[in-house]
């Protein structure tokens, strides 16, 4: 049953994505067969390709690291919506992230100056 209903579920899985409420947080362009989420530390993608294909991109803005990337076929609606509340703790994640600030102090220098090159 779920293979005969695959492309259907890929569609309204996709009008879910366009129509979801998100966080505050998150600046949210949504065009025809793509959404790109932006926040302060991340910048994600959602891209819905023919044949029910998905995905899913979160890059770490501050860092310059992608941090999460999914392709995947639509199987069933209740896995796909796993995969996209995943990535949406991702983000979140990288908003919630805390930035460490470290002092580093030595007597010379020399395990200072080596430890900022590290």
């Amino acid at each position: 049953m779920d293979e005969f209903l695959k492309e259907i579920n890929a569609d309204i899985f996709w009008k879910y994505i366009k129509a979801y409420d998100f966080n505050e947080n998150m600046q949210v362009k949504v065009e025809d067969k793509s959404v790109i989420i932006k926040t302060a530390y991340s910048h994600s993608q959602i891209n819905y390709y023919n044949m029910q294909l998905f995905e899913f991109k979160v890059s770490n803005t501050y860092l310059h690291t992608d941090e999460f990337y999914l392709h995947f076929q639509m199987k069933n609606m209740k896995h796909a919506l796993e995969l996209f509340n995943e990535m949406l703790e991702i983000i979140q994640t990288l908003v919630n992230r805390p930035q460490v600030k470290i002092l580093l102090s030595c007597s010379g220098g020399l395990t200072t100056g080596f430890f900022a090159m590290k």
